[in-house]
């Protein structure tokens, strides 16, 4: 079992219809238009949600929250407190190998793992910053 998270980009109809026009009016003939809304997804085993829900973040809400129940700690959508949170989290773990305890015991998945998982997935939010983030929508399916 493993926790599949994926960001979208809520595509509305009208940016596809103005993607479409500025194409016309500069000559430019589109053999297709992207409409698949995902932005990034990758999964990460199950076996780790003990390691996360060591980490910290704020008041209460950890990393295991913010990845594996957004919407329960209260994100729905990219915006800059949940991607503050989320760099809090991927600074605790890359600063703290003692996580490395927690580590599953039949071997699936491991600290290396996760730090990689989380170091992507800030970088990726961290990306984002600079556009309109309540266009990204966070899905975690668990």
């Amino acid at each position: 079992m493993s926790l599949d998270l994926t960001i979208i980009h809520r595509r509305r109809k009208e940016d596809i219809l103005n993607e479409i026009k500025e194409a016309r009016a500069n000559n430019i003939r589109l053999e297709s238009v992207e409409i698949d809304p995902t932005v990034w997804s990758e999964n990460i085993t199950h076996n780790l949600g003990k390691m996360a829900a060591e980490v910290p973040v704020k008041d209460g809400i950890t990393l295991y929250n913010l990845l594996w129940h957004p919407r329960e700690a209260g994100f729905t959508k990219v915006g800059k407190e949940y991607i503050d949170l989320v760099e809090i989290g991927y600074n605790y773990v890359q600063t703290h190998p003692e996580l490395r305890k927690y580590n599953p015991e039949n071997g699936w998945g491991d600290y290396g793992c996760f730090l990689d998982f989380v170091k992507d997935y800030n970088f990726l939010l961290h990306s984002l910053k600079d556009y309109d983030t309540s266009d990204y929508l966070i899905v975690a399916d668990v």
